[in-house]
């Protein structure tokens, strides 16, 4: 197995025990590095009855999917630590990452794509592209829209950032209605 989430929480939980944000920082940019340039091992061959291919495929595909669920836990928290030390580069870099992940995992019209853009979006307010942030705010709460909405906290976070766009638009109307749609998530 590519990424172990039990193994990763447990340094994770190491690293913030003791405080060493560096040595998470490192460890986290690592990891990504990782799973970022990983390819499969040569999973299965051609047998002549055809069963050989089929797990070699399955096996393409599992191996696919724990990539991009290291992508996808891995790739947060980092990005997040880049926005926090305004390394913005290194923040939307690791959201390309995990787009296109789910872009080629056939998840790009998901809730799942919808909390990537999120990320995206409050970085893109704390970096001050309140435009960028109104765009991938909007687009996320789309996809919330199509799917079963059962996330309540991301939902009040997603209207929440949506309230601050808006006021730092001078639409105090849309941000009073989007402060209110949070709240009634919470």
């Amino acid at each position: 197995m590519l990424f172990d989430p039990t193994a990763f929480a447990e340094k994770m939980e190491t690293f913030t025990a003791a405080g060493d944000r560096a040595g998470l920082r490192e460890m986290l940019a690592a990891e990504f590095q990782k799973l970022d340039v990983s390819r499969p091992a040569l999973m299965g061959s051609c047998g002549c009855d055809g069963k050989s291919a089929c797990r070699g495929m399955e096996e393409e595909e599992a191996w696919q999917r724990n990539r991009l669920q290291g992508q996808l836990a891995v790739g947060t928290p980092l990005a997040r630590m880049y926005c926090e030390e305004q390394r913005w580069a290194e923040c939307f870099a690791v959201y390309d990452v995990q787009e296109q992940g789910l872009r080629a995992a056939g998840l790009a019209r998901t809730e799942l794509f919808g909390r990537v853009l999120l990320n995206r979006a409050y970085a893109s307010l704390e970096q001050g592209d309140v435009v960028t942030a109104q765009t991938l705010g909007e687009e996320a709460e789309g996809l919330f829209r199509r799917g079963d909405g059962e996330d309540r906290p991301t939902l009040a976070l997603l209207y929440d950032l949506l309230a601050a766009v808006y006021e730092k638009q001078g639409d105090g109307e849309r941000a009073a209605r989007a402060a209110e749609t949070a709240g009634t998530f919470r």
